[in-house]
């Protein structure tokens, strides 16, 4: 559980009521949905929902073999293109 001064911190056991109340107000598909991960976790429950994925892993990380499954993979979010984002 995180810190009672952490707000507005998704946990991943909330974020997809989050994910679905949002695709449902907006008329969204998971097809149109992107995620931007940091963990090959993150990335593999976006994979499973059919959202396109766009990993930022840490620096330690980047080498992870698994991140290949992401649609995009980035070593900062300055990065982040208009392109990577439409796909």
């Amino acid at each position: 559980m995180p810190s009672p001064r952490l707000k507005n911190c998704l946990t991943a056991s909330r974020i997809r009521k989050y994910i679905s109340t949002a695709q449902q107000n907006w008329a969204l598909t998971p097809l149109t949905c992107v995620a931007l991960e940091d963990s090959v976790n993150g990335m593999i429950a976006s994979k499973a929902a059919r959202m396109r994925s766009i990993v930022v892993p840490a620096p330690e990380a980047q080498n992870d073999p698994r991140f290949v499954l992401a649609n995009v993979k980035l070593s900062s979010l300055t990065e982040l293109t208009a392109k990577d984002l439409l796909g």
